[in-house]
């Protein structure tokens, strides 16, 4: 699964997504939801996050590439895992909104990199950042997003 997410952001940032996953009813993923915060939203939101000022081509390119990944990655959290709770934290209103929210701040991110808006990049981190705060003060007590 994981390295389906990483081979997903080689595509086009820049073509539309070939199907609206947000409509579907998505199918859980095969690893935890844990698996998926720990080995890729945290390494790329922290990509996103410490943003400075990209400059050089690949720069950019690093940042697409991360803001792609996030996304993709909450489209599998938010139809919940094989962790112990992650199916009934899935059915929860409260975790589709965040997972929403946070999938609409990295399109977001994902837009500002490619027109190299660095001030609409930072907006679009400012507005990930508080889903991630919420769900895991929600589900996750005690742990900071940048632990999950």
């Amino acid at each position: 699964m994981l390295a389906l997410l990483v081979a997903g952001c080689t595509q086009d940032p820049t073509a539309p997504d070939r199907a609206p996953a947000e409509a579907a009813v998505p199918s859980p993923t095969a690893v935890p939801v844990l698996t998926l915060m720990t080995d890729v939203v945290t390494p790329a939101a922290n990509t996103l996050l410490g943003v400075e000022n990209p400059g050089a081509d690949v720069e950019w390119r690093e940042l697409a590439d991360a803001a792609e990944l996030t996304m993709r990655a909450f489209r599998e959290i938010k139809s919940g895992g094989a962790g112990p709770n992650d199916m009934e934290w899935a059915a929860d209103p409260r975790w589709q909104a965040y997972s929403d929210a946070a999938i609409a701040a990295a399109g977001a991110a994902r837009q500002a990199i490619e027109r190299r808006d660095l001030d609409a990049l930072l907006e679009a981190n400012s507005k990930l950042s508080a889903p991630c705060e919420a769900c895991h003060i929600a589900f996750h007590i005690g742990a900071s997003p940048e632990e999950s």
